[in-house]
């Protein structure tokens, strides 16, 4: 039943992304930047773990060339199985090459961090609620990933798919943190 439904609002969510353009996501990424990098959290984060963006989510290329000129420990993520990924330290952009579905990973060359060597971790998604339950594409990467994680953990989504709360069907293994869209920050009291 939740995976129907998951099913079903992922297609609408489709629908609003298609509709915003490849400008308005990196316009997007600038202004979450902004609201981000004013937070304790990034400020005080010596290793930080970034998603390399599509071109249809928030871009993180800011996010990525602040932490490395601000001299923080950058982790990208890095798919090593079905549903599966680690997090990988680079120390500059050129370590980055194209990766399953698209998507900017590390070279392997690079070393593998550990979860709990991890301060803040930025999550990508489909949509979100007001209470900071995520729906992701539906590959499970990132609620594997973030299982048992400590540390701050902010979404990037933008205002058009932050749904009211209880709105996204939420299961016992997804993730859920506060949410930082285009014009404001979420932060939640009980995650």
């Amino acid at each position: 039943m939740i995976m129907q439904e998951k099913k079903k609002l992922r297609e609408v969510c489709r629908g609003i992304v298609k509709s915003l353009s490849d400008e308005d996501f990196k316009v997007f990424g600038r202004k979450m930047f902004d609201i981000v990098s004013q937070t304790e959290a990034w400020k005080n984060a010596a290793t930080v773990f970034v998603y390399s963006s599509l071109p249809n989510e928030a871009d993180t290329s800011i996010f990525i060339r602040e932490a490395l000129s601000l001299g923080k420990r950058l982790c990208i993520p890095k798919i090593t199985g079905d549903g599966m990924m680690e997090a990988v330290e680079i120390t500059d952009i050129s370590q980055l090459k194209c990766g399953k579905f698209g998507i900017l990973e590390p070279i392997e060359e690079c070393r593998t961090v550990e979860h709990n060597e991890i301060d803040l971790i930025i999550l990508p998604c489909l949509a979100v609620d007001e209470k900071g339950n995520r729906l992701g594409k539906g590959g499970g990467y990132y609620d594997r990933f973030c299982e048992g994680f400590k540390g701050e953990k902010f979404i990037l989504c933008p205002e058009a798919l932050v749904f009211p709360e209880g709105k996204i069907p939420k299961q016992p293994w997804d993730v859920c943190a506060c949410i930082v869209t285009e014009s404001r920050l979420i932060l939640l009291t009980e995650i």
